[in-house]
């Protein structure tokens, strides 16, 4: 088992943060963060390559990561963001992140009210 902990150089979770599993450059298994920028993977014991990943930051990869058998293995990341150069922004717009009825404004579901509920 390897678990941990993605954040940035903050110290904030990054949600949806990806983690791959290589061996020999090919994917083994892969997972995300979840609210709380924790993440676990079920892993034989062994030697891997572990790539983690988030939008806006650059690329941490840790080779090899060893995991045993007696005992979990954890690992927390830290990603730094990258100076974004080149990109569009659009001021004052935020989407809603669920809305359940098209059309209806009045149903709408933030990141804070999901991560009451989960």
């Amino acid at each position: 088992m390897l678990m941990g902990n993605i954040t940035d150089e903050s110290g904030e979770a990054l949600i949806g943060a990806t983690v791959k599993i290589l061996q020999k450059d090919q994917l083994v298994k892969g997972c995300l963060a979840d609210f709380d920028g924790h993440y676990h993977i079920a892993l034989e014991p062994g030697k891997y390559d572990v790539e983690v990943s988030y939008t806006g930051s650059a690329t941490l990869r840790i080779s090899p990561l060893i995991v045993y058998l007696e005992k979990p293995t954890r690992r927390d990341f830290q990603l730094v963001m990258k100076q974004l150069t080149d990109c569009c922004c659009y001021w004052g717009f935020h989407p809603p992140l669920i809305d359940l009825v098209p059309g209806n404004t009045g149903t709408v579901f933030t990141a804070s009210w999901l991560r009451r509920m989960y």
